[in-house]
């Protein structure tokens, strides 16, 4: 049954929008160079009529797949009062002009925690297929931040389990267990701005022939002075049978400004304990909200 949460996610949304006035943190001109740090994808699925199967060691930008350790320029072309945009180069190359404006990222930055489910039709969303000949990655829209989002409203947002619940409940309908976390976390003094969202266990509905075994994991990283990307990092094992279809579903992509040091995304032993979920051995029996 797909879970319907697009109304949840806009009540959640509409309390992120929202002062009309310009970063003073960013400018036209200003310039900042990304690297693809991982890029990987093995999928076997089918949404309704669509069926997807392939693999890919690309990562997409735009229409076009770059391999890991390729770099990413990024130019801020344009700043409005609730918007921005920018030109993404590769060698030269412009492969995407993204706008971002304030509701379109904070929808987005909620939602496309949920990006595996989307494209598979687990959860409701307006998600286009992957296509794995042009490679992996969330899209083109997160490198710099709209200049409305107020950064402690977000974080706001995430810490609070209410503004949550409806997708834990989502979840709640499996007959098995799953484990799904939210957090928020402060560094550098408040420069810098994490979002980490994790779901792991078994998903579980007899009469639908669902049962499949997850661990999914997706982490941004923003610095809220210059309203720039730190980088993120999205890692998904998904195996079994979805509506009576062998599925299999894995997927690793991050991509970091260059500078940038910290840790983004799991742990090796997470992945490791994503293999043994995705094998059906390992079953989670914790349900929490964090």
């Amino acid at each position: 049954m797909k879970k319907k949460i697009i109304t949840s996610i806009f009540i959640i949304v509409l309390t992120l929008s929202l002062p009309i006035s310009a970063s003073q943190g960013l400018s036209v001109g200003d310039s900042f160079t990304f690297v693809v740090k991982s890029a990987t994808g093995n999928f076997e699925y089918i949404n309704g009529a669509t069926t997807v199967s392939g693999e890919t060691k690309k990562f997409r930008v735009g229409s076009t797949g770059l391999s890991k350790g390729a770099s990413l320029d990024v130019e801020v072309t344009s700043i409005g009062s609730s918007n921005v945009g920018f030109d993404i180069k590769n060698n030269g190359t412009t492969l995407a002009s993204p706008t971002n404006n304030g509701l379109l990222f904070a929808l987005s930055l909620i939602l496309y925690t949920l990006y595996p489910f989307l494209v598979m039709g687990i959860s409701e969303g307006d998600v286009g297929p992957i296509d794995p000949t042009k490679g992996v990655s969330l899209g083109d829209i997160w490198y710099i931040a709209p200049p409305s989002i107020v950064w402690t409203d977000v974080y706001d947002s995430f810490e609070n389990t209410t503004n949550w619940d409806p997708f834990f409940t989502a979840y709640n309908q499996s007959e098995a267990d799953m484990t799904v976390q939210t957090s928020a976390t402060w560094y550098d003094g408040g420069e810098t701005l994490s979002f980490v969202v994790s779901a792991s266990g078994n998903y579980l509905i007899a009469a639908e022939s669902t049962d499949l075994a997850i661990i999914h994991s997706v982490e941004f990283h923003y610095n809220t002075t210059s309203y720039v990307l730190q980088g993120y990092d999205i890692l998904t094992i998904i195996s079994g049978d979805y509506k009576g279809d062998s599925t299999s579903f894995s997927m690793n992509a991050e991509v970091a400004e260059q500078s940038y040091t910290r840790r983004i995304g799991i742990e090796p032993l997470a992945l490791i304990l994503g293999v043994i979920l995705s094998s059906g051995v390992l079953v989670v029996i914790k349900k929490r909200k964090e």
